[in-house]
């Protein structure tokens, strides 16, 4: 079925995909753009990941 552009658009229709929202999910993709969005602001980002507590452990504090 086709879809109805507007003239003088110059886009066309692309379909996204069965898995587009699978995709915009994606951890590591929305890490990458928001490091790169932060960094067109002047920030140098170090992402890394906060451990788990083991079951016997409490969640860590954070002091100020």
């Amino acid at each position: 079925m086709p879809v109805p552009q507007r003239k003088g658009s110059g886009m066309r229709y692309q379909d996204l995909g069965a898995d587009y929202y699978d995709r915009q999910r994606d951890v590591r993709r929305q890490i990458a753009h928001h490091v790169g969005k932060l960094g067109s602001l002047g920030f140098e980002v170090t992402p890394c990941r906060i451990p788990e507590p083991g079951p016997d452990e409490t969640a860590p504090t954070q002091s100020a």
